[in-house]
Order: C-alpha cells, then sequence, then structure tokens
C-alpha cells in the first residue's frame, strides 16, 4: 500500500512521518483521533490539512503497528505457514507482505529484518531504561 501524502524527510521533525511536507506528524494525528476529535474537527483546528489525509495518518500507523508485529513474531522464529495459520491469510499473502517489509527496511532476506529489528528493539530499551 502506497501513502501518497506522508512524507519522510530526515531534516523535518527528525524525521518522523509527517502529512505532505508539512510539520503535522502522523502521531500528531493520530493522538487527536484518540483523543475523540472527528476528521472534520481535525481540519478545523487546522485548516492545511485535509480529511483524506487524516484517514491515511490512521492507515499508516495501522500499518507501522501491523509490521511491528510481523517483525517480533519472525524474531520469535515463526515460519510463514505459522503467521498464515495464526493471522488467517494464506501463505502467499505472508509472503507478499514480507517482500514488501524487507523493501521498506532496505534488507534482502528474513534474517536481516531480524537482526535490524533486535538491534532497534534493544537500543529502544536501552534508551527508556537510562
Amino acid at each position: 500500500m502506497g501513502f501518497e501524502r506522508i512524507t519522510i524527510d530526515p531534516a523535518q521533525m527528525g524525521g518522523q512521518p509527517c502529512i505532505r511536507g508539512l510539520r503535522m506528524p502522523v502521531a500528531t494525528v493520530v493522538a487527536m483521533v484518540a483523543d475523540g476529535m472527528t476528521a472534520d474537527e481535525i481540519v478545523g483546528e487546522h485548516p492545511d490539512l485535509e480529511v483524506e489525509e487524516v484517514a491515511e495518518a490512521l492507515r499508516y500507523a495501522a500499518e507501522a503497528v501491523r509490521e511491528r508485529e510481523l517483525l517480533a513474531v519472525l524474531s520469535d522464529g515463526w515460519t510463514n505457514l505459522q503467521i498464515a495459520t495464526r493471522t488467517g491469510i494464506s501463505e502467499n499473502t505472508v509472503k507478499y507482505h514480507l517482500k514488501n517489509l524487507y523493501d521498506k527496511l532496505d534488507v534482502r532476506n528474513r534474517a536481516m529484518a531480524v537482526a535490524l529489528y533486535s538491534s532497534e528493539k534493544g537500543r529502544s530499551t536501552k534508551s527508556s531504561s537510562g
């Protein structure tokens, strides 16, 4: 799934995913929805945004969560068949999602994705405890 309205620029907002190059992080939009605001209310408070961008921010966040979950089960050693069986999707669909994830992470295989995930997980654990 492509996200036409989400941009990531290392020179803007610390590289956080933002709406259309604006200084409006996806996480901020998702937090407003979580706080009970409707898309129309968000756009009313932030006229540079469009209702469709609120929806895309939610889709982006949902995909990010799914990717994290996929990385977690990969690091636990789950096979494609186990992932398919437990998520109710076909093994080919699992392979499709894995390929997209590998492309996004700029890795070639499962081992490289797990290594990257493990190093990031270790880094976030150290920063939250220190």
